[in-house]
């Protein structure tokens, strides 16, 4: 399955780790003697020690003595096993038809063989096609000094402390600004801080642009490169804009997402923030661009809310909720206008 690429392990690096156990794989054991897992369903006969049967369902009758109430063993499946079935065993047979496969596993390197190669060859064995399609092995964040966070050696850090200090998009954030290359990332809470002022930022610029609004909403957006009075600020904020969303698209396509945040982040804060609300200022006050400007200001925060909702969910779906468009869904599920099929745009 991995060699036809029928499931591709990103980075292709981590191929090497996932073959290398397969080629060398050993019979484990599959029960575990603990409380909590699934329960093995195996049940002996009370009458004739050491024999059983393989059932779902405990028997009414015992089928080797024929007298004797069965008896289920104690024993659970191993974790790993259990894991294993994990993308189908869960899922009513509607679901299996609609979402399995599914598209992408996240996950760490240290359990590849731990749960990727037995999900893979589990999917095969019970239903004939492998889980997903994509296999996405993410950094291991390690401390500033470069070892690994443990509880036990107090190296590990608690993100509800950071979500309490900093929000939950300032820690999204500050995570992802980190993973900018396939090696682990040594954890700097600068980059938290970072995204607690860009959140700011948002927020700020937001309500610039929400004081500014067009007096009518319902404008076509689409046919915003179609005017003929656009000055060069608008004409370049909207290419820029048009290149943002393309090169975060491809860089989220391949699982780029640190370099995709810093676009973004560059996008938002110096082109819109420093440069075209700076300049809109001017062209607001000017009756020829006025109207235009306000419309340009409204369709580069609603699409850079859209890009942005990926890294930052809390916040750019507060704020998409209060423009007054007068048809709109979640953020969450919205399309940017850019990446529409023209024949079937309608107006905001």
């Amino acid at each position: 399955t991995v060699r036809s690429q029928k499931t591709k392990i990103i980075p292709k690096k981590f191929e090497k780790t996932y073959f290398d156990w397969l080629n060398n794989i050993k019979d484990w054991c599959l029960s575990r003697q603990i409380w909590w897992g699934h329960q093995l369903p195996v049940f002996y006969c009370s009458k004739k020690d050491n024999h059983f049967i393989v059932s779902l369902r405990k028997p009414k009758k015992c089928p080797i003595c024929g007298e004797c109430e069965m008896t289920q063993s104690e024993e659970v499946l191993d974790t790993w096993f259990s894991s294993a079935l994990w993308p189908f065993a869960g899922l009513s047979p509607r679901d299996l038809k609609k979402i399995y496969p599914s598209a992408v596993l996240v996950t760490a390197r240290d359990i590849i063989n731990l749960w990727v190669a037995r999900m893979i060859f589990s999917g095969l064995e019970f239903l004939g096609r492998e889980p997903f399609a994509k296999t996405f092995i993410h950094q291991t964040i390690l401390t500033k000094e470069g070892k690994r966070m443990s509880k036990s050696l107090g190296t590990g850090l608690d993100p509800l402390n950071l979500i309490e200090n900093f929000g939950a998009d300032a820690t999204r954030f500050g995570i992802i600004w980190q993973t900018m290359t396939n090696q682990d990332v040594h954890w700097d809470e600068a980059a938290v801080f970072a995204g607690k002022k860009f959140s700011n930022k948002i927020w700020n610029a937001s309500r610039f642009v929400l004081a500014n609004k067009p007096s009518r909403i319902n404008a076509d957006f689409s046919g915003l490169m179609r005017i003929k009075n656009l000055t060069t600020a608008d004409k370049k904020i909207l290419k820029q804009l048009k290149t943002t969303q393309k090169s975060v698209s491809e860089d989220i396509e391949n699982f780029r997402f640190g370099p995709a945040l810093r676009k973004i982040y560059d996008f938002f804060w110096h082109q819109l923030c420093d440069i075209y609300i700076e300049k809109s200022k001017s062209q607001i006050t000017n009756p020829k661009t006025r109207k235009t400007t306000k419309m340009i200001l409204l369709y580069i925060l609603s699409e850079s809310l859209k890009i942005l909702h990926p890294f930052m969910p809390f916040i750019t779906e507060e704020i998409y909720q209060k423009i007054p468009f007068p048809k709109k869904n979640l953020l969450m599920i919205e399309s940017c206008l850019a990446t529409r099929d023209p024949a079937k745009r309608e107006n905001l």
